[in-house]
């Protein structure tokens, strides 16, 4: 059963990971904070390949 199509899907995950990657930087957090949020944006981004 498919929820989404391969598009919708490929829209939220690029929309996530900009958000994702641009959190510390609206947000000002914490650098272990940073550190975690563009870990996990180039982990997201890289896992599909």
């Amino acid at each position: 059963m498919k929820i989404l199509s391969p598009i919708a899907h490929g829209v939220i995950d690029i929309a996530f990971i900009t958000v994702l990657a641009m959190a510390p930087i609206m947000f000002d957090l914490e650098p272990a904070v940073d550190t975690a949020c563009y870990v996990m944006a180039g982990a997201i981004c890289c896992s599909p390949l």
